[in-house]
């Protein structure tokens, strides 16, 4: 973590300081003008100091911990109106930004479809869309960037996280001029404010695992086995499923969507690079569309189901993390699978996924990771061209936090910019992300290695911990920093 002061004890330094520097004085003016007027003209010099080192204590101390326990534990009423509201909010936005990036008919009649996301925050009834994203793709491993320059899982979810990520780190520069509604910083670390409730919002289930979980049998089992591929285990409760779902395409090493918001859940989805500066934000509501029940499925009893299953997946795997509170939503978004196939149309999943974080301005059309153009190229050891990469890559978020960095303390700034990414993520969140995914043995399963096609440099976790299972691609894929050299 950054040497920041910690504005609370420094101001009680300086105050005592102060007060040492008048009082010792003070014992002169006694014996040269007698008690009476000795002592009042003492107690004139040196109240002010006491009661603003008394005030000190109202100061907002850091907070050390995982997250505020009262803000945390305490769960609300929340009415159908104010959760289709938040879902009403982000299909507005989504509704404003231009037809390009969004799915299309296509010439030959085949109608696309896609999956819709948002983080949005609330304070005192009112509901503000922070980041949006669209998209069902991801690159396979053999394409990951070693520079992080490229996004490698689009997924619509991961899109929003990471657009909320990059809003953070630019609201974070209007909180420590103590200008921002809904972050404040504490002289050591920037928080939610009091009031400030974290949602999120998918059109659809989060993943294909959990689909076929809420229609398979009521009872799970855990099997303890590893990552499992394609469309298979989902009765098997602990398998980490991979994307993406055909089992006969490449391999990825972007996780089952709902996995991913678990351990979001866990840890906060701030990140491990911004928990230097932040302190862990949760989810505190989760809102989910495209819930109908099955044919002969009593409604009623369908969507409490639901909601059992969903809490389970997301945080009911880690029994003392925070946990959210789960809604499902009966207003569609237009443009998802369950609309566009009701409508008797042939459908395909659109190709393109969307960013839109309004305060940043333009939104962003990505193909293959990277902005819309037609001079992409894979990653390697040189960086992509500036427009052509996201504002959400590792690369770029590097770039925003040594910014914010530099505003608060310009030293810790240009220390940080000769370190690489990883180096720079809080270790604390590393070592507690390191316990629920479990020990990292070296390789991967030998019925992934061919699919892979660089097995060799990923590791699966194992152990006992709640995620073990994971392909991590590790080190290796953050050991750039803020000039864009690798570091072996």
């Amino acid at each position: 973590m950054p040497n920041i002061p910690n504005a609370p004890n420094a101001r009680r330094l300086e105050l005592s300081n102060r007060l040492l520097c008048y009082t010792f004085p003070g014992f002169f003016f006694l014996s040269l003008f007698g008690f009476d007027a000795g002592y009042c003209l003492i107690a004139g010099l040196v109240s002010p100091y006491v009661i603003a080192w008394a005030s000190t204590r109202n100061m907002v101390e850091p907070d050390l911990g995982d997250s505020d326990t009262e803000h945390d534990n305490v769960k609300r009423p929340v009415s159908q109106a104010e959760i289709d509201g938040v879902v009403q909010s982000t299909h507005q936005l989504y509704a404003s930004l231009p037809a390009h990036g969004k799915p299309r008919v296509r010439d030959n009649g085949v109608t696309e479809w896609t999956i819709l996301a948002s983080i949005s925050l609330s304070k005192e009834r009112k509901v503000t869309p922070i980041a949006l994203g669209t998209g069902v793709k991801c690159l396979p491993a053999a394409r990951l960037p070693p520079l992080g320059d490229t996004l490698h899982d689009s997924h619509a979810e991961v899109l929003a996280r990471r657009g909320f990520m990059r809003w953070l780190l630019s609201e974070a520069e209007s909180a420590y001029d103590g200008t921002s509604t809904f972050l404040v910083w504490d002289g050591s670390r920037f928080s939610l404010a009091p009031g400030v409730e974290v949602w999120l919002y998918v059109s659809a289930l989060p993943d294909s695992a959990m689909r076929d979980a809420f229609a398979a049998a009521p009872e799970l089992t855990r099997t303890g086995e590893g990552a499992v591929r394609g469309r298979k285990g989902y009765e098997t409760y602990g398998a980490i499923r991979t994307k993406p779902g055909r089992a006969d395409s490449q391999a990825s090493v972007s996780f089952s969507c709902s996995d991913k918001i678990a351990l979001w859940n866990a840890l906060g989805l701030q990140g491990g690079l911004l928990s230097n500066l932040f302190a862990p934000i949760h989810l505190d509501h989760i809102v989910v569309g495209g819930v109908e029940p099955p044919e002969g499925t009593d409604a009623a009893s369908y969507g409490p189901s639901i909601v059992r299953e969903a809490e389970r997946a997301l945080s009911g795997r880690l029994d003392s993390t925070h946990q959210p509170q789960v809604h499902l939503t009966n207003e569609d978004f237009e443009l998802s699978k369950s609309v566009v196939e009701g409508e008797g149309k042939t459908i395909a999943t659109s190709p393109i996924c969307l960013s839109a974080v309004p305060s940043l301005g333009k939104n962003e059309v990505l193909v293959d990771g990277c902005v819309q153009s037609s001079a992409w190229k894979t990653p390697g050891t040189t960086l992509v061209k500036p427009k052509m990469r996201s504002r959400l890559c590792k690369y770029e978020l590097l770039q925003a936090y040594l910014s914010l960095l530099g505003k608060i303390s310009p030293e810790e700034s240009e220390r940080a910019a000769a370190k690489t990414y990883y180096d720079l993520k809080d270790e604390a969140y590393r070592v507690r992300k390191a316990q629920l995914r479990g020990e990292i043995a070296p390789g991967v399963p030998e019925s992934w290695e061919k699919l892979l096609r660089n097995g060799e440099k990923f590791g699966t976790t194992e152990g006992e911990a709640p995620f073990k299972g994971w392909i991590v691609a590790g080190k290796e894929f953050e050991s750039f920093n803020a000039a864009g050299d690798i570091f072996p």
